[in-house]
C-alpha cells in the first residue's frame, strides 16, 4: 500500500536485496546523496545526519501523520491513516534542515532531485507545525481567548495554503497529475467513462467510498489542488465554527464534512474543475519555502 513519495526508502530496499551484511544508515546515506545530487558538502551533509537521526529513524508505529489532510475535530489519538499525531523527534532540529537546503539553493537548484527535497522538507515542516498552531488556537478558545484564537486561527489555514503552494511546484505532487491520468489511462473511452474513471481517482484518495465507510482520508496524499479545495475547505469550515462561537458566546454548531467531500468526489475536469498538470504557483519554490522556515 506503499506510495513512492521518498525515493530513499526504496533505494535502500532494492540495495538491500544484494547484500548479506547489514547496512549502515548513516554511511549509506551519506553515499546516497552523493548520487543522488551529483555533489555534496558540508552543509547537505549536516542536512542529511539530521534527517537519518529525526524522521528516518522513526518506527513504524512512531510516524506522525498529517493533521492537515484528516477530517477535522479538536481530539486525535491518530490521522486516519494509522499515523500519530505527536511528534517522536526534534521538530526543531529538523526545521534546521530547510534552512540547510534554503542556504545552498543556488548552488543545487539544477538538481531536480535536491528541488524535489527541498519542497518535501518544506512541507514537512508545515505539517509539524499545524499540530502546534491546532493546539494553541485551541487552548485560545476553551480560554475565551478570542485575540490570541484568531491569531493562531489565521496562521493554522495560512500555512495550509502555503503548503498547497509548496506542493504546486512539485511535478509529482499536484492532484491534477492523478486526475489526468485517470482520464487518459483507457484510448478511445467515451466521456462517461473518463467521467467515471475521474470519480473513482477522486474517491480513492478522499472518501473511500460513500458515507458508510471508516476509511475517510484513508488514503490521504499531500497535492496541491486536494490541499486547497479539500483540506483547507473543510478546516476553515471547523475554525469559522469556533469562530463564530467564541466570537458570540455560543455552542459550536454541528457539521456535516461528508457532504463537502462527497461534492468535491463528484466534480467533473470537463465541467469547470480541472486541476492543472504544470505548476501554476505564485512565486518561487525558494521564496516559498523560505515562508515556511519563518512560519
Amino acid at each position: 500500500e506503499s506510495f513512492s513519495r521518498c525515493p530513499m526508502i526504496y533505494d535502500m530496499l532494492w540495495e538491500m536485496t544484494w547484500t548479506k551484511d547489514p547496512i549502515d544508515p548513516m554511511k549509506w546515506g551519506m553515499n546516497y546523496l552523493e548520487r543522488r545530487y551529483g555533489a555534496v558538502n558540508d552543509d547537505l551533509k549536516e542536512a542529511w545526519s539530521v534527517l537519518l537521526q529525526t524522521i528516518y529513524d522513526c518506527r513504524i508505529n512512531d510516524i506522525a501523520g498529517s493533521l492537515i489532510n484528516v477530517r477535522p475535530r479538536e481530539k486525535f489519538t491518530s490521522t486516519s491513516g494509522g499515523g500519530r499525531t505527536n511528534i517522536t523527534y526534534d521538530a526543531k532540529q529538523f526545521e534546521e534542515v530547510l534552512k540547510l537546503y534554503l542556504d545552498n539553493y543556488e548552488y543545487f537548484k539544477d538538481s531536480e532531485a535536491f528541488v524535489y527535497d527541498l519542497a518535501d522538507v518544506a512541507r514537512q515542516v508545515l505539517q509539524n507545525s499545524s499540530l502546534e498552531f491546532h493546539k494553541r488556537l485551541l487552548n485560545a478558545y476553551y480560554a475565551g481567548d478570542k485575540a490570541s484564537f484568531n491569531l493562531y486561527a489565521d496562521k493554522f489555514l495560512e500555512l495550509i495554503a502555503l503548503q498547497n503552494d509548496i506542493l504546486a511546484t512539485s511535478d509529482s505532487c499536484r492532484a491534477g497529475t492523478w486526475i489526468e491520468q485517470a482520464r487518459t489511462m483507457l484510448a478511445g473511452a467515451d466521456d462517461w467513462t473518463k467521467d467515471l474513471f475521474e470519480f473513482n481517482a477522486r474517491c480513492l484518495v478522499t472518501t473511500w467510498g460513500g458515507q458508510r465507510t471508516d476509511l475517510v482520508d484513508y488514503s490521504y496524499r499531500a497535492w496541491s489542488g486536494l490541499t486547497q479545495d479539500y483540506y483547507l475547505k473543510r478546516w476553515t469550515m471547523w475554525v469559522e465554527n469556533h469562530r463564530e462561537s467564541l466570537m458570540n458566546d455560543t455552542g459550536l454548531a454541528s457539521m456535516n464534512f461528508f457532504s463537502t467531500e462527497w461534492e468535491w468526489v463528484n466534480r467533473k475536469s470537463d465541467e469547470g474543475y480541472a486541476y492543472p498538470t504544470t505548476s501554476t504557483t505564485k512565486g518561487s519554490l525558494y521564496t516559498l519555502a523560505s515562508q515556511a522556515y519563518d512560519s
